[in-house]
């Protein structure tokens, strides 16, 4: 007879410990089954969503990321994404411009640009400008792939996959 002990390790993978139970079972009986992948690569870092802009366009996008590990307007980690939140009827404000100075000389995975409350916005041109904006203030400031990196929409229904995807 078994008796499973599942266990989270420090890198967060999951480690499941068989061990026989009988009277003559001591600690050495027990066989550890983890994730091959973890034990190969060692421990993965943690990776982040860094969410970066003005402080109420931040709040606005906080309910996208509730399940997602997210930091707020702080400088990103070497394996974090950072999402440019803007919002669609303003573009971008001072507070952001104020931001990307964390961003100087700082290595990060992916980027995109999200916009809330784009569904406010009636002109198609209208966000175009808005995104075009962005894009020129991002280069601006140097961010790396400011002209080719993707531009989500907070109301489209796949928002939390297409978040996901940026940390995978």
């Amino acid at each position: 007879m078994f008796r499973m002990l599942i266990t989270v390790s420090a890198c967060a993978a999951a480690t499941v410990v068989l061990v026989a139970v009988s009277s003559a079972a001591s600690p050495s009986d027990a066989t550890t089954v983890a994730n091959p992948r973890a034990r190969e690569r060692g421990c993965p870092p943690l990776r982040s969503l860094v969410l970066i802009g003005d402080s109420f366009h931040v709040q606005r996008a906080k309910p996208l990321v509730e399940d997602i590990r997210a930091k707020f307007n702080t400088a990103p980690a070497k394996n974090d994404a950072v999402v440019f939140v803007v919002r669609a009827l303003d573009g971008p404000m001072p507070q952001t411009r104020e931001r990307l100075s964390l961003l100087r000389a700082k290595p990060y995975r992916r980027s995109a640009i999200l916009l809330v409350d784009a569904q406010y916005l009636d002109d198609p041109e209208l966000r175009e400008l808005v995104i075009f904006e962005t894009r020129e203030l991002l280069e601006k400031h140097e961010v790396r792939g400011a002209r080719t990196m993707p531009v989500l929409d907070d109301d489209d229904p796949n928002i939390g996959l297409l978040l996901r995807g940026l940390l995978a």
